[in-house]
């Protein structure tokens, strides 16, 4: 992808920070660049166990319907793509073995039905209350996602989710009608808006108190920085780059938060800031915490397939139970079975449970 193109596409991402509007347009363009005949943005309630799609391109409305009311219960790579680093893509012969996604449920009578064959996924957001992903996907004639296409998602994703954490922030309606500054004013998170050279343009009042606090900004003769000098030169390159940028500052005292910075030179973005404004910085308490089930998997080294057993048992489901949901051979969910048993030294489906409900928060349903 040339870097005209890529800068280009880069620019649309963030512009859906401020016009959510521009979602389909842009989800399109990153599902082309990706050679793909169809993308989706989706957030995973842990709380409730349901799937809520914030855009899809290339996917009906009816198959869209039939996935939320029929299918989102079986999907095989949800619980793999859990054990995924954040930002890192990962290719559907990557999340789930292939001959238990081609006997699938949701592959035989969702996916073959739309001409999709391969996927590519990746978690954009992952704590205690959600994951948030963007998935693109093609027919069997592209084949499987190659390595420099992955490459191109895990260069768009860590855009996609500044992006998406940004305009949860964001009252539109009230931008719609304001300027971003008023709007910012609205907030109870912390906002800084700075000009070329750092200088603090625009504060909200979240933003006035944390400088004020002193703990992890400062504003010294009307130029920000982080109070930690070590973390001033990443921070400094995060507000000059063109593409904004994600870092965590340590707190004085201890803790920390992320700094999300959202660039203010697009056109749509320019015309609601203040004047002189070239990034805002949206300063929040660490939002992403390892969420137990993560933990639980990594601690045992589950494969997602696993994971889907163990969360089906702690569900009251039967062995039985869990492949007729997928639509998977019994047998396969006994390999899995045993194999659970052989990584936690469990001896009955009960030790499983007990394992899996000892590790709290969690919640015990199938994602």
């Amino acid at each position: 992808m040339e870097a005209l193109a890529l800068s280009r596409l880069i620019e649309s991402i963030y512009d859906c920070a401020i016009d959510p509007a521009l979602w389909p347009s842009t989800l399109e363009e990153i599902a082309a660049a990706l050679n793909s005949i169809a993308g989706t943005l989706n957030v995973m309630d842990f709380a409730t166990g349901a799937e809520r799609t914030l855009v899809h391109v290339g996917i009906t409305d009816h198959y869209q319907a039939l996935y939320r009311e029929c299918y989102q219960g079986c999907d095989v790579f949800a619980h793999s793509l859990l054990l995924c680093p954040v930002d890192q893509p990962a290719t559907s012969e990557e999340l789930a073995a292939e001959e238990e996604l081609l006997q699938s449920r949701i592959y035989r009578e969702w996916a073959v039905p739309q001409g999709f064959r391969y996927v590519l996924l990746t978690a954009l957001i992952k704590n205690q209350a959600r994951l948030a992903f963007i998935g693109v996907t093609r027919g069997e004639k592209g084949g499987p996602y190659d390595a420099e296409e992955q490459a191109r998602m895990a260069l768009l994703a860590p855009h996609v989710r500044r992006a998406i954490t940004i305009a949860d922030l964001i009252d539109h309606k009230t931008l719609e009608r304001d300027s971003l500054a008023a709007t910012l004013d609205a907030l109870t998170t912390a906002v800084l808006v700075l000009g070329a050279d750092g200088r603090l343009v625009h504060s909200n009042a979240a933003g006035r108190a944390a400088l004020a606090r002193e703990d992890l900004l400062l504003s010294r003769v009307g130029i920000v920085e982080p109070w930690d000098r070590t973390a001033w030169p990443v921070f400094r390159a995060m507000i000059a780059a063109a593409a904004g940028g994600t870092v965590t500052l340590a707190r004085r005292g201890g803790g920390n938060a992320v700094v999300s910075a959202l660039p203010l030179c697009g056109e749509r973005r320019r015309s609601t800031a203040p004047r002189a404004a070239r990034v805002a910085l949206f300063v929040q308490d660490n939002p992403c915490g390892p969420h137990a089930i993560e933990l639980l998997g990594r601690a045992y080294s589950l494969t997602g397939a696993e994971l889907r057993v163990l969360l089906g048992l702690a569900d009251d489901a039967t062995p039985a139970d869990i492949a007729k949901r997928y639509g998977i051979a019994p047998s396969t969910v006994r390999t899995h079975l045993k194999s659970l048993f052989a990584k936690t030294g469990a001896k009955r489906q009960k030790d499983l449970v007990k394992l899996l409900l000892a590790i709290p928060p969690v919640v015990a349903k199938p994602l």
